[in-house]
């Protein structure tokens, strides 16, 4: 019989193999980490109760491997409960941000300059509200007279009765409506813009803020455009200093200009 005493001295590998035949050698690993673990949950959601629902997630996802765990080479026990947290985290944040986007509305002007500022990260928002007012001129003649009441203020309910059409249908041209929009807004964008973003391109001139640049090229040594999109979501996730809205914003500027990360 295994010392509690001797257990201490005990490597994590060989705690985790005890651990399903022995509760006490999982309970000492959940003192050695768990602090680790929720500090860099707690990074990646902001929320102390949301990174402790992921440390808790973590370590029985641990638990219920144990037996089937094999250790990659040169890669600790450590870095393996990192991967498993954050991939909890993940989740957490996912599963927010999803319910965040059912519960919370903002006005057609806000998400139409969100879907359409220049992917040189130009924060001029009354500039782009007025080019998108312009740009609702070559818009056909019925999706640009709700476009036009939609931007003056008025809401679905009195376009609804003004156009003598039903909520569903329009739903449905507001739909159209938007997607044309942003199209159009994009060539405006695009002949203003006369050098074309390459794959050679720095990060520092897409957009993104000088903490995501300064984290991805210190941590990283992420340069160019081509650097970053042979990175995973997860794996920017797991830089020191990175936080998931930040991968988002990174996410949102490749988006833009039609690129996304590595899956």
């Amino acid at each position: 019989m295994i010392t509690l005493d001797e257990m201490q001295y005990m490597e994590d590998i060989q705690l985790l193999k005890l651990s399903q035949a022995n509760h006490a050698c999982f309970e000492i690993l959940v003192r050695r980490y768990r602090q680790k673990l929720f500090m860099k949950a707690l990074s990646v959601l902001g929320d102390n109760g949301e990174a402790e629902d992921a440390v808790q997630i973590a370590f029985l996802n641990i638990w219920r491997h144990a037996s089937s765990y094999k250790p990659r080479i040169h890669a600790t026990f450590e870095n393996f409960a990192y991967r498993v947290v954050t991939n909890a985290a993940i989740n957490i944040y996912r599963k927010r941000k999803r319910m965040h986007a059912r519960e919370t509305s903002i006005s057609f002007e806000d998400e139409a300059y969100l879907n359409v500022r220049d992917a040189r990260g130009d924060s001029n928002k009354e500039k782009y509200v007025h080019l998108l007012k312009e740009c609702v001129g070559q818009l056909p003649a019925e999706l640009q007279s709700i476009m036009r009441q939609r931007l003056e203020g008025y809401s679905n309910k009195e376009i609804v009765c003004t156009e003598g059409i039903s909520a569903a249908a329009l739903k449905k041209r507001f739909f159209h409506a938007q997607a044309e929009l942003r199209e159009i807004v994009r060539q405006r964008l695009k002949e203003k813009t006369p050098n074309a973003i390459g794959s050679a391109t720095s990060v520092d001139d897409i957009g993104l803020s000088s903490r995501i640049v300064t984290i991805l090229r210190k941590r990283r040594g992420i340069v160019t455009i081509e650097d970053l999109c042979k990175h995973t979501y997860e794996r920017l996730l797991m830089t020191p200093g990175m936080e998931a809205h930040l991968v988002d914003q990174i996410c949102e500027k490749l988006k833009r200009l039609g690129l996304s990360l590595c899956t």
